[in-house]
């Protein structure tokens, strides 16, 4: 099964000029400037930007790169100038609290692949569809819990085949919308639905989707008092089962969910 992890890069950046505060620190125009020393590098990360120093290195290097993290860059409030980058391809952004919307993505035209997390103003994904060339995007909480974003509808007419979504909350709460999208392969935190609107969710969608929201679980494993224990987290409100002694009341769960599915199915041809 693909999901979402498997069409984001996995990048060795050419130039890392994050900083070593664990805020992000602050860069000064001396250090981007080293990026100068660097004339191939196609890709790079970078912490500590205000919104000055944020312009000064769009302005300055942001065309030469295809990959681009920005990693802690909490002050920039701004980031209309990103629709200056023609050549970029993928574009991570972690952690801001000022940006309160998306930028014109109709520049970006050989952008594939869009990662924003920890993104805690940005309310609106409006916008979404000008980027014709994106089809990953990766949305929601990466350490902190706190981003919300209106609506999920932008998503509908864009181009984005990957999507994942680990928000705090979708305040419109309509996640039925992505089955009117070109999306084949989707992520979600499937234990904040109930196994009802787990299963409308996925009897909207054609039977081949692929992604972790497929599964009406998370499996992970944990070390309690020196032992790895595996366990299987459900659907909202009905907890978790341990593997290996939990096995046969995990078995029942996925069988009454399947027959939920089918029975949902069943209801949408009519």
């Amino acid at each position: 099964m693909k999901t979402v992890d498997d069409y984001i890069e996995k990048i060795a950046y050419a130039i890392d000029l994050r900083q070593k505060e664990v805020d992000g620190g602050r860069i000064t125009k001396e250090q981007i400037d080293t990026i100068a020393s660097y004339p191939d590098a196609k890709s790079i990360q970078i912490s500590g930007l205000d919104q000055d120093t944020f312009e000064y290195f769009i302005d300055k290097y942001g065309e030469r790169f295809q990959a681009i993290s920005f990693w802690k860059n909490k002050r920039v409030k701004d980031l209309s100038k990103l629709s200056r980058l023609r050549e970029v391809e993928y574009i991570r952004f972690f952690h801001n609290q000022y940006v309160k919307e998306l930028w014109d993505l109709s520049q970006n035209t050989k952008l594939k692949v869009l990662a924003l997390y920890d993104m805690t103003k940005l309310r609106s994904i409006s916008g979404l569809e000008r980027a014709r060339s994106l089809e990953v995007f990766d949305l929601g909480n990466y350490t902190w819990g706190t981003m919300e974003i209106d609506s999920l509808k932008p998503l509908v007419n864009s181009n984005v085949k990957c999507f994942a979504w680990y928000g705090k909350k979708v305040k419109d709460g309509d996640f039925l919308c992505l089955a009117k999208s070109k999306i084949k392969v989707l992520d979600m935190n499937v234990s904040t639905f109930s196994m009802g609107d787990l299963a409308k969710i996925l009897a909207a969608f054609p039977e081949n989707l692929e992604g972790k929201v497929t599964k009406p679980y998370i499996e992970c494993t944990v070390q309690e008092k020196g032992d790895f224990t595996t366990l299987w987290y459900l659907c909202k409100h009905k907890g978790r089962y341990v593997k290996g002694s939990d096995d046969a009341l995990f078995e029942k769960y996925l069988a009454s969910f399947r027959k939920l599915l089918e029975k949902e199915r069943a209801r949408r041809k009519g």
